[in-house]
């Protein structure tokens, strides 16, 4: 059917709140085709959302497994000085993965974003040099995002400033438009537990 006229949205009414994740009209409207403000991408609030459900979905698991908000990632990769770092580093403690969405923004209120991937940190032990797995459905497009991110999260599990980060580029099928990057990480951190 067609979008509700503008005169009937509230951009500020909220949708839902699940587990603290909550989505506004805002961010619903942008997935109606054919609304004025649609760009039919996922954002921070729809991703968080999501993984809020998963992470529910995942009951006791949900201690070895960190669905990353996507805009704390963004304080993280942009603000995080080394103590807001080190604060982060205890949630981060005993997980054996850390999924964590990337996006290309240039900064914290920089250009807007445009791509979505998803970053997962695998660890077996505390003390183990993580490996570092990028899911990206238009593949190199992330890579550098990518790298900035496990470079940040490398920091916060507290582990050496010196050590070189790998990322791994992870063969994944490729969307085949401008729009499902969000859809693609999202389905990939559904398959992390």
């Amino acid at each position: 059917g067609a979008p509700p006229p503008a005169s009937l949205l509230s951009p500020d009414r909220l949708i839902v709140n699940f587990n603290d994740a909550c989505v506004y009209e805002r961010d619903a409207v942008k997935l109606v085709p054919g609304h004025r403000t649609a760009d039919l991408w996922l954002n921070d609030s729809c991703i968080n959302f999501w993984f809020r459900v998963l992470e529910a979905d995942l009951g006791g698991a949900a201690k070895r497994i960190q669905l990353m908000d996507p805009a704390v990632m963004a304080f993280m990769r942009f603000q995080a000085d080394e103590e807001d770092l080190e604060d982060l580093g205890p949630q981060l403690q005993g997980r054996v993965a850390i999924a964590v969405p990337v996006n290309n923004s240039s900064g914290f209120f920089g250009t807007p974003s445009t791509h979505w991937s998803l970053l997962v940190c695998y660890r077996s032990e505390a003390d183990e040099e993580p490996v570092f797995a990028h899911y990206d459905s238009m593949q190199p497009s992330n890579s550098k995002p990518a790298l900035a991110t496990a470079q940040k999260l490398r920091a916060a599990l507290g582990l050496s400033a010196n050590g070189e980060v790998q990322v791994v580029p992870v063969t994944m099928p490729q969307q085949r438009n401008g729009t499902d990057c969000g859809v693609y990480a999202l389905t990939v951190a559904g398959a992390c537990r």
